[in-house]
Parts: structure tokens; C-alpha cells; sequence
């Protein structure tokens, strides 16, 4: 017999001695072992142990602790019960190992702010997502902002308007996406302007809603057709920051106007 088959048939001998002294203990040994692997001959693979958490009832059934259900490829939805209630978290694959994050209150007692079953399996996917999305912004190198790709955009105007010109000239890029975006220092009697809060946002969490909270917030006495120019522009470089094609459709534009 190999030296590992009777390693492994000598510890389930001891657990099996263990039950006739100390049966609770042995109990708990047994499923830390079998629980968490499954062996076949000599290869040992470890397994998930899918717990019924899809409905209330169900639940109500389990005892006290943490269980975990698969809802897609290494993502698992968590539900720890405590004594009053539980909740639910998640976990997915990060290189070798997992992480974990809390995503709210189980409707075990209907409640506001509660999630059921469905809702918890949403919430864990948009954790991941977006996890994962951060990751791979940190990987890429340092985070992309409204405000660097605003600039990027607005250094290719200048000098190519400064190529035309012979001389050093601010694009009527420049100007308008300084005052309304970047924000620009004391010039003269012309006060300084601050950024709009959108400069800050970084790219790759980059909602909608910010480019229309934005929209909304410029000057009423702006002309539509303004702003307009304004949201194309800034929404295009948004884009090229995270999109190199997205890049060179942006140079082509500007070079049209």
C-alpha cells in the first residue's frame, strides 16, 4: 500500500478511536474533514457544499453559521445565520485564493432595506463586477480621471491649433472645457473658476447620471447647442480615456472641427 493511502487510512482510524471517548468532538472533526474534501484513491479536490438558502423557509431550517450556494463560476452567495436573523455576503476568486464582501440583511424578517433571495444574487454580481473592475484599473497603472483625459484631449487641440498658427495659441477647446471642467486660476480681473465635480470622477466607475449632473448644473444661460458640444466632447474623451479605438475616433472628430 502506498505510503500516503496508509497516512490517510492511519487519521481516519484516529477520528474513528476519537468518537468512542469524545463523540461531539469527533463529530465536528469528521465534517472539517469530509466537509471541505473529497477523496478519491490519492487525489484529493476540494468541493462546495451547496446549502439550501434560496427562500426564508429553507433557511429557517439551518443551523447557526455560514453556508455558501454557487451562483456563477467561482462566485458563491454567503448567508450567516446568527441568532436574531442573518445576512448575506459574497465571495469570488482573486489569483490563488477568495475574497469576501458583505452585502446586506436577509428577509428573514421582512424589513426595509432587506433582500431576498434574487436581490442578495444581484447585489453579490455587481459587487464582483465591480471589484474585478477596480482591480483591473489598479493594474493597468494609475487611475484614469475625467480631468486627465479632458487635458489629454485639450494638449492635442493646442498644439495643433499652435502648429497652424505659427505661434503658441489656446484651442477654443481649451477655453471651453477649462471653464466649465478643469476649472481655471485668476486671470486679471477674471475671477478663478473651480472644477466641476466631475473632473474627479475616475473613468471606470463613470456613471451616466454624473455627465447628466453635470449637464444640469452648467449656466442656464448657456446656449443648448453649447452644451450639447460640451457633453459630446467630454462624454467622447471619457470614452477614448478607456478606449484606445474609442482614442482615434476622438483625434478624427477634433481634427474635423
Amino acid at each position: 500500500m502506498p505510503r500516503c493511502v496508509r497516512r490517510r487510512s492511519r487519521m481516519f482510524i484516529n477520528v474513528n478511536k476519537l468518537a468512542d471517548c469524545c463523540p461531539p468532538l469527533s463529530r465536528i472533526v469528521r465534517q472539517s474533514i469530509f466537509d471541505r474534501y473529497l477523496t478519491i484513491g490519492t487525489i484529493v479536490t476540494k468541493t462546495l457544499k451547496e446549502a439550501p438558502i434560496t427562500t426564508r423557509n429553507a433557511r429557517a431550517r439551518l443551523p447557526a453559521g455560514l453556508h455558501w450556494r454557487g451562483i456563477d463560476p467561482e462566485t458563491h452567495l454567503g448567508y450567516r445565520k446568527g441568532k436574531h436573523g442573518g445576512g448575506w455576503l459574497v465571495r469570488w476568486r482573486n489569483g490563488a485564493g477568495y475574497r469576501q464582501a458583505p452585502i446586506g440583511t436577509a428577509d428573514d424578517a421582512i424589513g426595509a432595506g432587506t433582500l431576498d433571495y434574487n436581490a442578495a444574487v444581484r447585489a453579490a454580481r455587481a459587487k464582483v463586477e465591480a471589484a474585478r473592475t477596480e482591480a483591473k484599473a489598479k493594474a493597468d497603472g494609475p487611475p484614469l480621471t475625467v480631468r486627465s483625459a479632458v487635458e489629454s484631449y485639450i494638449a492635442a487641440r493646442n498644439a495643433r491649433h499652435s502648429r497652424r498658427a505659427g505661434r503658441r495659441v489656446r484651442s477654443d477647446a481649451d477655453h471651453r472645457l477649462s471653464h466649465y471642467v478643469l476649472g481655471q486660476n485668476a486671470r486679471g480681473k477674471q475671477q478663478a473658476i473651480p472644477p466641476a465635480r466631475l473632473a474627479d470622477v475616475l473613468l471606470h466607475t463613470m456613471k451616466e447620471s454624473d455627465l447628466q449632473i453635470w449637464r444640469t448644473n452648467l449656466p442656464t444661460e448657456l446656449k443648448e447647442t453649447t452644451k450639447r458640444r460640451l457633453t459630446k466632447e467630454v462624454a467622447t474623451q471619457a470614452a477614448a480615456g478607456l478606449n484606445p479605438l474609442a482614442s482615434r475616433r476622438a483625434r478624427r472628430l477634433a481634427k474635423r472641427e
